[in-house]
């Protein structure tokens, strides 16, 4: 039999019920389940035994484990300098690649040096004529045919120049811009012929300094009362899906902006307060990792307290689920089989486009999106599976692969019968 093969898109949206919520759904189907096997009895008991589950998840680990394991999302954040040259000039040479790994010291630019040259020249034969003329009235000295006062000005005027000379030629050697340290540039519009200044409000390029990596979290405030540095921490990036990496607590920021006060001639402004999320500072185990994450990559992190740590191990199953994103399954007639690819990515929600699938009368009537827990498409799989049909639309199914009405994978009917991975749509949502 032809195997099926089926595209799924998840939406990367938060949960929208708390978890002991999603796990008293786990329980109402399991009681289901049990209800219709006529294993147990649906007395009064078991009526309101699902809201006393619920109560026992939200008080007894829940609302506890955002003490001694709380999360939040994390941001990868590196310091950006913006490349000024010190002096002004003509570019003659622009040598480095954007998004290319540079070291410090490496060119970055280089600025016309003739006048800088012709400057250096000038004073170095002022210099050596002063020098002369200071050597003649110090022979006129020593023979008391001079006075002092000559000699301590030509010595001033020798003095002035070596002075010049020197900003001269530090004015030469910066027409060759350097890279301040390890890191790359972007945004390179530079260009050879281009005039640039040495204004402080003119930057010419950014440069993106690699050598020290900043890796964040934010904290809500009532679940940061045990975070100490040294900490356990798990992390995942959506850059990087279905990996998680672990580090420690570097350290716990103590000051953000809205307890910023600067200095002001107005009288206090009564305003409202809001509780804003503290930042936690990490640091990565493998450091050859946090180097080669990109500047603004986001995910989601946990740490781990020395409280209540019969939590911790729900929150890495949190972690861990909090970035599923089902790309594709493979299914036959039979049977399900072959394999479940996954990834992690924010959001439980599944995305379907049902369409007048021919063949399959069940999904006749259906053209709207539907949204599915992942859950409930587990059973849609299993009712295509029993229609005895060679094709079953989900995702994007039996819309030509120009005309689906929403984004994601697309699936096409292909020769053998069977469902194969389409091309991107655009979303019609």
């Amino acid at each position: 039999m032809n195997d099926l093969v089926v595209g799924i898109s998840v939406l990367a949206v938060r949960p929208a019920l708390p978890h002991g919520v999603a796990r008293v759904n786990v329980y109402l189907v399991l009681l289901f389940v049990l209800v219709k096997l006529h294993i147990v009895r649906f007395n009064l008991f078991w009526k309101v035994s699902p809201l006393l589950v619920l109560c026992l998840l939200m008080f007894g680990l829940f609302i506890p484990m955002g003490w001694g394991a709380p999360s939040g999302p994390t941001l990868v954040v590196r310091q950006s300098i913006a490349i000024v040259p010190d002096v002004a000039g003509e570019v003659i040479d622009v040598p480095v690649e954007p998004n290319t790994r540079l070291k410090a010291g490496d060119v970055l630019f280089k600025i016309d040096p003739v006048p800088y040259q012709a400057q250096v020249g000038a004073l170095e034969a002022q210099l050596k004529l002063s020098e002369l003329r200071l050597a003649q009235m110090t022979q006129l000295l020593e023979r008391d045919s001079g006075r002092a006062f000559d000699v301590q000005q030509r010595q001033s005027e020798v003095d002035q120049l070596k002075a010049q000379l020197e900003g001269a030629k530090w004015n030469l050697d910066k027409t060759v811009v350097r890279a301040p340290s390890d890191g790359y540039v972007t945004n390179v519009a530079l260009r050879k012929g281009a005039r640039v200044s040495n204004l402080p409000l003119s930057p010419v390029m950014a440069f993106i300094d690699t050598s020290d990596t900043l890796i964040g979290i934010e904290i809500d405030q009532i679940y940061a009362r045990y975070l100490k540095a040294g900490q356990p921490v798990e992390v995942t990036f959506k850059f990087r899906p279905g990996q998680v990496y672990t580090g420690k607590v570097e350290t716990v920021l103590q000051a953000i902006s809205a307890g910023q006060v600067q200095v002001s001639g107005t009288a206090v402004t009564p305003k409202g307060i809001q509780a804003g999320p503290l930042v936690v500072r990490i640091r990565l185990n493998d450091a050859a990792v946090a180097e080669d994450l990109p500047a603004g990559s986001a995910g989601a992190a946990a740490i781990f307290t020395d409280h209540i740590k019969s939590a911790h191990i729900i929150r890495k199953v949190l972690l861990r689920r909090s970035r599923l994103r089902i790309t594709s399954i493979r299914f036959s007639r039979e049977g399900l089989g072959g394999s479940l690819r996954s990834g992690f990515d924010r959001g439980f929600a599944l995305r379907s486009g049902m369409a007048d699938c021919a063949g399959v009368n069940s999904l006749r009537s259906c053209r709207a999106p539907l949204r599915l827990s992942i859950s409930a498409s587990w059973f849609f799989l299993l009712s295509c599976l029993q229609t005895r049909r060679s094709a079953c639309c989900l995702a994007a199914p039996c819309w030509p692969a120009t005309k689906a009405p929403m984004g994601g994978h697309l699936a096409g009917i292909g020769a053998n019968g069977g469902i194969s991975v389409g091309q991107q749509a655009e979303s019609g949502i």
